[in-house]
């Protein structure tokens, strides 16, 4: 290859790559993130014609408080998110026809300890039923027994536990930086969580249980991110959260674009509210 067909392959790429990034912003609802750094990681797999890998931590699986969803199976919820994707997967294959390749990252697993759902086995039925949304697109699932070592769920959480925790400097500096996650979790555990798990139990028990799981939801999150920065540090880093930081390297998607909803398909269900699809709990 001479040295301006080089020159030309990058400009072609670099090309490429903006027009990507400029059609993903449709998907992400005005956030702000470092836009360029994402260009560039598009970029690098474009110059070798490679289909863009992408990770995003996203569809745990359905809370136990059946006011929020009435099944841990998911529902018509899970069915549009997944729609979005498979609408952005395609609008890729148009400008870069390798496209993008999205892997959900199914983080629940690791909550299950915290009361966020029943077992395990609950947890992958979910799983396993994503996964048939997915099937037939370039979109794939990564669940716990892809990730960890062991033949049983304890072994598999023993051995994530010891890799990926964070130091407790690390959480310290994180609950410091960011108060408002630690504070939100512990609103939304009081109010959905610890009311449907212990009716009868008195606030101040309900409030410590709450602080505790929240706390814990913070280290176990922590962990996840840590996971991700470890084994999948040249993929394209999509979040279902917005960032609304010009530093962050990472790319806000919004699943649900396009339809009224009230938080993550996975935490509400779909239902018909005077004859609009709205995205919400259950039941108020």
């Amino acid at each position: 290859m001479t040295n301006i067909q080089a020159l030309r392959k990058f400009n072609q790429a670099q090309d490429t790559s903006s027009k990507v990034i400029e059609f993903l912003k449709e998907f992400n609802d005005g956030d702000i993130c470092d836009f360029e750094y994402h260009r560039s990681v598009i970029e690098t797999y474009i110059l070798r014609n490679k289909t863009i890998p992408a990770i995003l931590p996203s569809f745990p699986g359905k809370p136990i408080n059946p006011n929020l969803a009435p099944s841990h199976i998911p529902d018509g919820a899970e069915e549009y998110a997944i729609s979005k994707l498979k609408e952005m997967i395609a609008g890729v294959e148009k400008i870069y026809a390798p496209g993008i390749n999205i892997k959900l990252f199914h983080d629940g697993y690791y909550f299950i300890h915290l009361a966020m759902d029943y077992d395990y086995y609950r947890m992958q039925e979910y799983v396993d039923t994503i996964k048939l949304l997915c099937k037939d697109s370039n979109i794939t699932s990564i669940d716990l027994k892809n990730v960890t070592e062991g033949s049983t769920f304890e072994a598999r959480m023993n051995y994530w536990n010891c890799l990926y925790y964070p130091t407790e400097e690390e959480i310290n500096t994180y609950n410091m930086l960011y108060p408002e996650v630690y504070s939100g979790m512990v609103a939304f555990f009081y109010n959905h969580f610890s009311r449907y798990l212990y009716p009868h139990k008195s606030n101040l028990f309900r409030r410590k249980v709450s602080k505790y799981i929240a706390w814990n939801y913070v280290v176990v999150n922590m962990s996840v991110q840590n996971y991700i920065k470890d084994h999948f540090k040249d993929d394209l880093r999509l979040s279902v959260k917005k960032q609304d930081n010009i530093t962050s390297q990472k790319f806000y998607v919004d699943i649900l674009q396009g339809i009224e909803n009230h938080g993550l398909p996975w935490m509400n269900t779909l239902i018909e509210e005077n004859g609009r699809k709205v995205i919400k709990k259950f039941r108020d």
